[in-house]
């Protein structure tokens, strides 16, 4: 029998040592296979060109924030779940990330252990939802 197929995430975001710790969080264990960006354009590229299980991108981002990549993304993949993270949070930001569809909101920083369980969750709410 075959293993379950690794979860594919896309990680935006414009520090790539935050890219490089969210990589880590989630990789540790082989469930979870991360490609990671730092430029808005070239995630968005991927999008369009591969599919991704979750999209988890910064909120503010150079050229286009994220609340442009989370609009385009839903445009791209419209089952897709979104997480979106970010070190400076306001309840306007949050609000208008729940209407463009994101299924969560982190705080920066937080700890490996809780965005892998936020992960894992909001993978498992998906596959529920698309098995119906």
């Amino acid at each position: 029998m075959d293993a379950p197929r690794p979860a594919r995430i896309l990680v935006l975001d414009n520090e790539e040592s935050m890219v490089e710790v969210i990589a880590d969080s989630l990789e540790r264990d082989g469930a979870l296979v991360v490609t990671g960006f730092t430029s808005s354009a070239d995630a968005l590229e991927a999008l369009e060109q591969d599919s991704f299980d979750l999209l988890i991108t910064n909120l503010w981002m150079p050229r286009k924030t994220g609340l442009q990549v989370l609009e385009e993304a839903r445009h791209l993949r419209p089952e897709m779940p979104m997480l979106v993270v970010t070190g400076d949070p306001t309840r306007e930001s949050a609000g208008h990330c729940e209407r463009l569809g994101a299924c969560g909101y982190m705080l920066k920083p937080f700890l490996p252990d809780e965005l892998q369980t936020r992960v894992l969750a909001i993978l498992a709410a998906a596959a529920e939802k698309r098995s119906g």
